[in-house]
């Protein structure tokens, strides 16, 4: 194994994906520096689920990141009871793809965001984060690249890791694309502090509308993670999340379970949006720059794996940088190693049944993945290819 000889490798975006990316680097012996255009390293969201595959990155991740979140996020029951019902309370099914834990090694862990965030920020070496850094622009000479910010301030690396989430500049600056795709759905979550599940539902409740549907899920420190999606036009959801609170009460008023729930709601925790995605591109990498996690392949939250990705991605791509001699080479494994499953996963996200819960190949394919054994150098497949075998 040869060590890559470019060690000064700045990431952009201090979410998820970047915080982990830079310590799978740090890891692995490379110098990162991580920079947050946020006047402070926060957390924007409310609660995530982690899936096997994200466990698994997690514990390649090191630093008891893997092991906080088992004890500090709620393990979804491998025998639990996610039960689906419609409006009216009647029970229609249960999540099938939640029997986890026995055939892929890790359950689902659901974990308020925050937690998440500040063990990816204990893990970081002294010196790592610079937050009010906002990128405006890139400079790529051919051996430096260099990331210039609002401020006034720049800083130069060998390489340049765009995380900087679904708007990113950092995609915008390389590949000049379109604004993210609107999937058709507003959506209103956030965490009720104090709620008590019905009974028999110990491991949360989806209430299904048609289309519209309203998710539950308790959380490891007595709290619950309430999301709720609407289909709406584009543009019409409100932006302001008491009014989009008045929208979904207006909405599920007479649905099972839901009033209390929405009205309950901490203001505090409260995110209205609407669910945007990016079409998948056909490459990452632009000279020294490539991106990583939702500003290469943000997808909708219906199957979970916007986070789940990205811790992935940064494994991968700390492997690739352990195992070619320049950066630039190793950019380009890792974008073969990641386009083509996050494109299908973006694609299963897009369609919000994906391939269908009951589809034992995607639910394999996608739980059973490990970035710390997956092949760096995968057999050629194409989307449409690898789509085949999961529908």
């Amino acid at each position: 194994m040869s060590r890559n000889p470019d060690r000064n490798i700045l990431i952009v975006g201090g979410g998820i994906g970047g915080l982990a990316a830079s310590i799978a680097l740090q890891n692995a012996g490379f110098a990162t520096r991580v920079f947050e255009a946020a006047p402070a390293f926060t957390a924007p969201g409310v609660a995530v689920s982690i899936s096997p595959n994200g466990l698994k990155s997690l514990r390649a991740l090191g630093h008891g990141i893997a092991e906080n979140i088992e004890f500090g996020g709620r393990p979804l029951k491998s025998n639990g009871a996610l039960r689906i019902v419609n409006p009216d309370g009647h029970r229609i099914g249960e999540a099938s793809d939640l029997d986890v834990a026995d055939k892929y090694g890790d359950p689902i862990v659901v974990i308020r965001r925050l937690k998440l965030h500040e063990y990816l920020i204990g893990a970081q070496q002294g010196g790592t984060l610079h937050a009010g850094k906002r990128l405006t622009d890139l400079e790529d000479d051919g051996s430096h690249v260099k990331a210039i910010f609002a401020d006034g301030t720049t800083a130069t690396g060998d390489v340049l890791i765009g995380a900087d989430g679904l708007n990113s500049v950092v995609r915008k600056v390389l590949h000049a694309t379109d604004a993210p795709r609107y999937t058709g759905w507003g959506n209103l979550r956030g965490l009720v502090n104090d709620l008590t599940l019905p009974e028999g539902y110990a491991d949360g409740i989806v209430i299904l509308g048609g289309q519209d549907h309203i998710l539950c899920l308790p959380l490891g420190d007595g709290g619950c993670y309430v999301s709720c999606a609407f289909k709406t036009p584009v543009d019409t959801w409100p932006r302001d999340p008491e009014a989009a609170r008045r929208e979904v009460l207006k909405r599920c008023r007479d649905w099972y379970f839901c009033p209390p729930a929405i009205h309950n709601l901490d203001p505090e925790t409260l995110l209205a949006r609407e669910i945007r995605d990016h079409v998948p591109l056909d490459s990452w990498a632009v000279g020294r720059s490539t991106l990583l996690g939702d500003a290469a392949h943000a997808m909708s939250n219906f199957w979970g794996q916007g986070a789940n990705t990205s811790l992935e991605d940064a494994v991968m791509l700390a492997r690739c940088f352990e195992h070619h001699t320049d950066g630039v080479t190793a950019m380009a494994k890792y974008e073969r190693a990641r386009i083509t499953r996050t494109a299908v996963l973006q694609d299963a996200s897009a369609r919000v049944d994906g391939h269908t819960r009951d589809n034992e190949a995607f639910l394999t394919w996608q739980y059973a993945y490990d970035p710390r054994t997956a092949l760096l150098e995968p057999p050629e497949t194409t989307f449409d290819e690898l789509l085949a075998t999961m529908t």
